[in-house]
């Protein structure tokens, strides 16, 4: 990589190796070296900064995903689970070596009733966590009304005015420390309710990998 400009830029919480290389093309190309590196050519008459720039809005798609779960499988703390009909109706679900026993699938379905536990997973597992965490913020808050709804865009939100935090039951589907990161990170909103460079400061006081926690999460998004 001579003469390239290397740079480590913070895409979506996940830190990225980018070689920044000028070269004689029309347009700023991105591809992904077998050793992580973005390598990044971008024309003459483009500014390093413009070159980072779109960088940055684009460069996500080049990272990698958590797979999806194989069909017939439901994802749960971050890995696939198996899901198997068996004993009698009306049966509790369950598991066991690996697998999450239903009793015999009604017209919803197996993969529908196995969502249905894991969104009430999320709300015991999701509570437990808060009502660990909480007793750190004491001194600033009553314990918050917990929201647990499925969300599609974000993982969690505070409102302090309120006393209020939502969770979104699909944390269920990732693994725990993910979870334990997006409930630190909602209280610490009590203390300072922006992302500023102090609220960075307390959440690494409480929790210090959590950016290497928020970019695991990032992989389920």
């Amino acid at each position: 990589m001579a003469g390239a400009v290397l740079r480590t830029l913070d895409v979506g919480g996940r830190s990225v190796r980018a070689a920044f290389t000028r070269k004689r093309v029309k347009n700023i190309n991105m591809r992904l070296a077998p050793d992580g590196t973005l390598r990044v050519s971008y024309p003459f008459f483009v500014p390093l900064a413009a070159a980072e720039a779109a960088v940055l809005a684009d460069a996500d798609r080049f990272l990698p995903r958590a797979p999806a779960p194989p069909p017939g499988m439901l994802l749960y703390h971050g890995a696939p689970l198996a899901l198997r009909p068996a004993g009698a109706a009306g049966e509790a679900p369950r598991l066991e070596d690996g697998a999450l026993i239903l009793s015999p699938a009604g017209e919803d379905g197996l993969l529908r009733e196995a969502l249905r536990w894991r969104d009430g997973q999320a709300r015991l597992e999701l509570t437990r966590l808060c009502l660990a965490v909480w007793p750190r913020f004491a001194a600033v808050t009553p314990f918050p009304e917990l929201r647990f709804r499925e969300m599609t865009s974000r993982w969690g939100s505070c409102s302090p005015a309120r006393c209020a935090v939502t969770l979104n039951t699909r944390l269920a589907a990732v693994p725990p420390e993910c979870a334990e990161y997006v409930v630190w990170h909602e209280f610490t909103h009590f203390l300072h309710p922006d992302h500023s460079p102090r609220f960075r400061a307390a959440l690494t006081a409480f929790l210090p990998d959590w950016r290497r926690r928020k970019a695991r999460l990032n992989e389920y998004a």
